[in-house]
C-alpha cells in the first residue's frame, strides 16, 4: 500500500491489493474530520458498514 500527499488537505491511497475481496466479508469504517493533521485537528462523524458477498448488509451499518 502506498499513500501520497496530494495537497495539505488530500491524499491518494494506492497498490492496496485485497485477495478475493467480492468473496470475503469485511467491515468499511469512514472517518470524517476537519482535517488530516493529528495534532490540530478532530474527527466530526463515523460510519460503518459490513459489505459481504460484494454487497452492504443495510442492517449492519452504523453512524454518529
Amino acid at each position: 500500500m502506498e499513500i501520497t500527499m496530494l495537497s495539505d488537505k488530500e491524499y491518494a491511497v494506492s497498490d492496496l491489493l485485497i485477495k478475493n475481496i467480492h468473496s470475503q466479508r469485511f467491515c468499511v469504517f469512514d472517518f470524517e474530520a476537519t482535517g488530516i493533521n493529528h495534532e490540530t485537528e478532530h474527527i466530526t462523524q463515523i460510519g460503518a458498514v459490513i459489505v459481504e458477498n460484494n454487497e452492504i448488509i443495510e442492517d449492519r451499518t452504523f453512524k454518529t
